[in-house]
C-alpha cells in the first residue's frame, strides 16, 4: 500500500498509460480496485530469474521499487531490462551481479532517513513525474461493503453506533512495537463509559483471538472480537468506522486510505516521522518519546499513557460528531452567572448552546418571579415583558444550534432519507430545561423547613426527572449518529414569533394607530 502514490504518480504523468505491477502473491489482492493499476502478477524468487528471458521489450519503462535502504535484488533488477526499454531502480553502485546497459537504466542513491513514501516516489522523478498527493490508495469493492455492513447491523442489532476499531498486534517478529493489552482494556472502558453510543471492534490475526476475547469481556454486547478474517473483508469493514486505534502495521496503513479518524502507536525504532502515512488529515500519531540514541527493542511501548491516547480519541470523535452530549453537559452545568459570553467563541455551536442555556436560566426566573400573588402589578407586567423577550431570544439560539450544526456536515445530509420531525436544537432546548428542573428539584429535596413527605416526593420526582434525561441524551446521540450515517434528516422550522413583531401583532400595531 505505501507503493500506491508512487503508482497513481506515474498512471497520472503518463496519460493513456497501462501499468502492469509485480510483486509478492500474498500482497497483490490488496491493490485490487485501483483503476490505475490495468494487471497484478505474482513474481517469486525463482521465477524473476528465468521470467522474460524469451520475451521481446514488451514494457517502455520499468520501475522496480525497494522497501528497504540496500538496492534492490539484482535478479529484480535484470528481469526489468529483459521486458522493458527503460528501467529505473535505486542504486549505491555496489551491486556487481546487476549488468545494466547505461542507456537503458538510469538510477538513484540512498537517502538517510527518508520517509519511505518520499523514497518511492523520489525514484519517480527520474522519469520526471510530479506529484504532491502522497495519500494511499484502496478500494473496497461493492460486494464487500454489502458484507460489512451486514456484519455490523447483525453485531449491532440494527441500532446506530459510534464505531471504534482496534488493531492490538503488529507482526510477531516486531512484537516489541506492541501496546500492552492492559493499555487497550483500560482505554476501552474509558471509551464505553464515554458514550453508550461507542460499540468496539477487535481486528487482528488469528493468534490475536484469545486477548480479543478476554477485551470482550469487559461488555460482550458492545465489544465484538473479529480476529482472524483476511484483510480485504476487515478492510471492509474498517471503511465503516468512525475512529481506529491501533499499532504500527499494515490495516493501520490501510486505514488512512479511507481519510477517517485513526490513531497509530510508534515505537522509537520505527518513528511515524519515517513510517507514518502521509497527506491524512485525519492521521493522529503516538510517537514513544525517547531519544534515538535511547531506544531499543526493549524499550516499553507502555510508555504511551493511554489517557493520552483516550483524550485524543474523544476530542476525534466530538469534531467527527459536531456536537456530543459531554459537550452540551458540562455547559449545562453552568449556572446563570458562569454563562458568561467571553467564554464561548460566537461563531461555535458551544456558545448558541451556552446563551440558550443562559436565556432558559432567565426565563425560569422570570416565570417564578411573574407568580407572585402580592407583587404589584407594575411588576409583573414587566416580568411578563421580560418572559417574551427572553423567549424570543432562547428560540433565536435554537435556530442558530441548527444553523451551524447543519452547515458543518452538508456534504453528509441524505434528503431521501426519513425526516425527524424534531431538530437537533430543539432537543438541547429540552435538555436545558430538564436540567434547570433537576437543579431546582434537588434544591427542593435538600430543605429542611418542609416535611419528610415533601422530601419523599421531590426525590421521587428527581428520579423520573434524571431518567428523562437519560432517555432525552440517547435520542439526541442517536439523530446525530443517523444523520451522519445518511439514514435521517432533519429541517430547520422558524418560529415567527409573531406577537413579538410590532408589525405582525394587530393589537400593537392597532394600538400604535390610535
Amino acid at each position: 500500500m505505501l507503493l500506491t502514490p508512487a503508482i497513481r504518480a506515474i498512471h497520472e504523468n503518463n496519460k493513456g498509460s497501462s501499468i502492469t505491477l509485480y510483486g509478492h502473491r500474498n500482497t497483490m489482492f490488496i491493490l485490487d480496485g485501483l483503476d490505475f493499476i490495468k494487471k497484478t502478477k505474482s513474481l517469486s524468487k525463482r521465477k524473476s530469474l528465468f521470467f522474460g528471458r524469451h520475451y521481446i521489450k514488451v514494457y517502455d519503462k520499468a520501475f522496480v521499487f525497494s522497501s528497504h535502504s540496500e538496492d534492490p535484488p539484482s535478479r529484480y533488477i535484470n528481469l526489468a531490462q529483459r521486458i522493458s526499454k527503460k528501467t529505473f531502480c535505486y542504486s549505491s553502485n555496489t551491486n556487481p551481479t546487476a549488468k545494466p546497459h547505461p542507456s537503458t537504466f538510469t538510477t538513484i542513491n540512498h537517502q538517510e532517513d527518508e520517509h519511505i513514501i518520499d523514497r518511492f516516489l523520489r525514484l519517480t522523478t527520474l522519469d520526471g513525474v510530479v506529484t504532491h498527493n502522497k495519500q494511499l490508495a484502496y478500494s473496497v469493492l461493492d460486494h464487500e461493503r454489502t458484507e460489512a455492513l451486514h456484519v455490523l447491523r447483525t453485531l449491532n442489532n440494527d441500532k446506530p453506533t459510534i464505531r471504534i476499531g482496534f488493531q492490538l498486534t503488529s507482526f510477531s517478529t516486531r512484537s516489541f512495537r506492541d501496546w500492552p493489552l492492559d493499555r487497550f482494556r483500560d482505554l476501552i472502558k474509558a471509551l464505553l463509559a464515554w458514550s453508550p453510543m461507542v460499540h468496539c471492534y477487535i481486528f487482528g490475526i488469528a493468534s490475536d483471538a484469545p486477548a480479543a476475547k478476554d477485551l470482550c469481556q469487559i461488555d460482550n454486547t458492545r465489544v465484538h472480537e473479529l480476529t482472524g478474517l483476511k484483510l480485504r473483508p476487515t478492510a471492509a469493514i474498517m471503511e465503516q468506522l468512525d475512529l481506529y486505534i491501533g499499532v504500527d502495521t499494515g490495516p493501520s496503513h490501510l486505514m488512512s486510505a479511507f481519510n477517517k479518524p485513526t490513531i497509530v502507536l510508534y515505537h522509537c525504532q520505527f518513528p511515524s516521522k519515517l513510517y507514518a502515512p502521509l497527506w491524512s488529515t485525519h492521521f493522529f500519531p503516538f510517537d514513544l518519546d525517547i531519544k534515538s540514541s535511547n531506544c531499543n527493542e526493549t524499550t516499553p511501548m507502555s510508555l504511551i499513557d493511554w489517557e493520552d491516547v483516550f483524550y485524543k480519541a474523544t476530542e476525534l470523535l466530538k469534531e467527527r460528531f459536531v456536537l456530543t452530549i459531554q459537550t452540551i453537559d458540562s455547559i449545562h452545568s453552568l449556572k446563570k452567572q458562569e454563562l458568561d459570553r467571553t467564554a464561548f467563541i460566537e461563531t461555535s455551536i458551544d456558545y448558541w448552546i451556552a446563551m440558550n442555556h443562559l436565556y432558559n436560566s432567565s426565563l425560569w426566573d422570570e416565570e417564578d418571579l411573574a407568580r407572585r400573588k402580592n407583587a404589584p402589578t407594575c411588576e409583573i407586567a414587566d416580568n411578563k415583558r421580560n418572559i417574551d423577550l427572553f423567549n424570543q431570544r432562547r428560540n433565536d439560539a435554537i435556530e442558530k444550534i441548527d444553523e451551524y450544526f447543519l452547515s458543518h456536515i452538508s456534504d453528509k445530509i441524505n434528503y431521501s432519507s426519513r425526516q425527524n420531525s424534531e431538530t437537533l436544537g430543539s432537543i438541547v432546548d429540552r435538555l436545558s430545561i430538564i436540567t434547570l428542573k433537576i437543579r431546582a428539584m434537588s434544591a427542593q429535596a435538600e430543605r429542611t423547613d418542609v416535611s419528610a413527605d415533601h422530601i419523599q416526593q421531590c426525590i421521587t420526582k428527581l428520579s423520573t426527572l434524571n431518567t428523562q434525561k437519560t432517555d432525552l441524551s440517547r435520542c439526541l446521540e442517536l439523530l446525530i449518529i443517523e444523520i451522519l450515517s445518511g439514514t435521517a434528516h432533519y429541517k430547520i422550522y422558524r418560529q415567527f414569533k409573531m406577537y413579538n413583531d410590532p408589525n405582525l401583532n394587530p393589537a400593537v400595531y392597532n394600538e400604535n394607530h390610535e
